[in-house]
């Protein structure tokens, strides 16, 4: 973010900083930002779903258990509606059967993947490892937000857009996902 934010709106917020009230903003600029920003959050939403199925199927291939770090598994099963009904008997070799299919159908979720509003973020994060109970409702809603104004800017012209902010504001909400994404996943 920090790249993007030297890049697209440095020069925006030193201007708005001298001259607040008769600022002119570069509105391309911040689009551009808010447009590669979006970009970001949607790649890192992918990785953490990555590494977590990297994580598991590691653990299968070296036959270390699996279960107890993974409670989130059944709510991706859910998820992804890929459940058979059990067998009558117990088998180990199929549990890991139905993982592995369970993980390729992960795979393909986050291939097919195509933004961070509340489906997108709800899939990738139960396949990161998160569980239902976990899923925040608040970084659901800022990234709704931020996702819908991300869609207007993609679809319509800048000038035909009404949701591109001063930089100050934009940077303060980058700011602030990036903060919650950190909380959320761990890596704060």
């Amino acid at each position: 973010m920090d790249q993007l934010r030297r890049k697209f709106l440095e020069e925006e917020l030193c201007k708005e900083a001298q001259d607040p009230f008769t600022f002119d903003a570069d509105l391309d600029c911040i689009a551009a930002f808010k447009l590669l920003f979006h970009a970001e959050i949607e790649m890192f939403l992918e990785e953490k779903a990555k590494e977590r199925i990297v994580q598991i199927e590691s653990a299968i291939s070296s036959n270390l258990p699996w279960q107890r770090d993974n409670p989130h598994i059944f709510a991706m099963q859910s998820l992804l509606c890929c459940g058979d009904p059990l067998p009558p008997k117990f088998d180990h070799g199929d549990l890991s059967a139905r993982l592995t299919a369970l993980l390729g159908k992960a795979k393909a979720k986050i291939a097919e993947n195509n933004g961070i509003k509340e489906a997108s973020f709800v899939a990738l994060s139960l396949i990161a490892g998160k569980t239902t109970e976990e899923l925040s409702s608040t970084i659901t809603a800022t990234l709704n937000s931020f996702g819908s104004e991300r869609g207007e800017i993609a679809h319509k012209s800048v000038p035909r857009t009404r949701v591109v902010n001063g930089p100050s504001v934009e940077s303060a909400t980058a700011t602030d996902i990036v903060k919650e994404l950190g909380i959320y996943f761990d890596v704060v």
